[in-house]
């Protein structure tokens, strides 16, 4: 027997206040909770087991009513109720991997998100998958709730762009389509996709759209935590450019 089913065992006895049974040779003895509890010590033990049996059990089951609003279609139920069974990247379970399916497929930007790096990186015990992470890639991409879902949806165009220039894992080189995704991720806030754009402008040789990025990437890290971002700095300064986003925030010509 388990640890975890010996609780369980344990906790439906002292509950009941009814005999333990061995499930060894001895089946046929019994132990009188009650005489046990008696005993101090044995009775703090028994709580403490009791109590470390409850956690259990309430780890393992998900609420009656988050169940009850995941069937229904709630996908934010849907994708509570995936971390209830996915708390870490390195867990594997199939109900787990059910749930965040549902919610993904239900349109949840984060459980898209989830979802696609999963396929990407192998989470969850997943097999990595390239046509499938091309797929929640672009779904998260075209996604329409904006503003509710804004750093997920940049990321993913982000990602969509860097899939275009790189041209591997099943998607052809299109400049026109990096171009197009990380303008989009740019101005939806997300600094790499600003970087990404300055170096790409910066190696075709357009210094004064290569500066445009670079700073437009300083000014978003300075906006969200107040500090340079390096590498846009340096790219700066071999482009001739003094620039310091605390003077300029806003103003990126």
């Amino acid at each position: 027997m388990s640890f975890r089913n010996y609780l369980l065992h344990l906790h439906l006895h002292i509950a009941r206040g009814v005999p333990i049974g061995s499930t060894g040779p001895d089946a046929n003895k019994v132990l009188d909770i009650r005489a046990l509890m008696k005993n101090p010590m044995k009775k703090f033990f028994y709580f403490l087991l009791f109590l470390c049996c409850s956690i259990t059990v309430s780890a393992q089951n998900p609420d009656s009513e988050l169940v009850k609003k995941a069937e229904t279609g709630d996908a934010e139920a849907q994708y509570s109720l995936s971390k209830h069974y996915l708390p870490n990247t390195e867990t594997v379970s199939e109900d787990g991997m059910n749930w965040l399916t549902k919610a993904a497929e239900s349109g949840h930007a984060e459980a898209q998100w989830n979802l696609g790096n999963a396929y990407k990186k192998g989470w969850y015990g997943t097999e990595k998958n390239d046509e499938k992470h091309l797929y929640w890639v672009k779904k998260l991409a075209n996604h329409s709730d904006i503003e509710k879902n804004k750093d997920f949806i940049a990321s993913a165009q982000y990602d969509l762009g860097e899939l275009y220039y790189d041209g591997e894992h099943g998607v052809d080189k299109n400049i026109s389509e990096y171009l197009k995704w990380e303008k989009k991720s740019a101005d939806n806030g997300y600094y790499p996709a600003a970087l990404s754009l300055g170096y790409y402008y910066k190696s075709e040789g357009d210094k004064k759209e290569a500066i445009y990025w670079f700073k437009k990437c300083m000014d978003m890290v300075w906006a969200e935590r107040h500090e340079e971002e390096e590498h846009a700095f340096d790219q700066l300064r071999e482009l001739g450019v003094t620039y310091h986003p605390a003077d300029h925030v806003g103003h990126n010509h």
